[in-house]
């Protein structure tokens, strides 16, 4: 939950880039099923901005 909490704080600062990195982390280590939606949603919707 702290990498999930973290990576918000960091797309409001728009470090997007460091805001994939904690959710991506998120991905790696939690066994929340919401919480690892959550972070692979924002993945991909930061990623999205990122190419567009």
């Amino acid at each position: 939950m702290a990498y999930y909490n973290r990576g918000s704080l960091l797309v409001f600062q728009n470090k997007k880039a460091d805001a994939v990195t904690d959710s991506e982390k998120v991905f790696e280590l939690s066994v929340d099923e919401d919480l690892t939606r959550m972070a692979r949603s924002r993945i991909d919707e930061l990623n999205a901005q990122r190419l567009g």
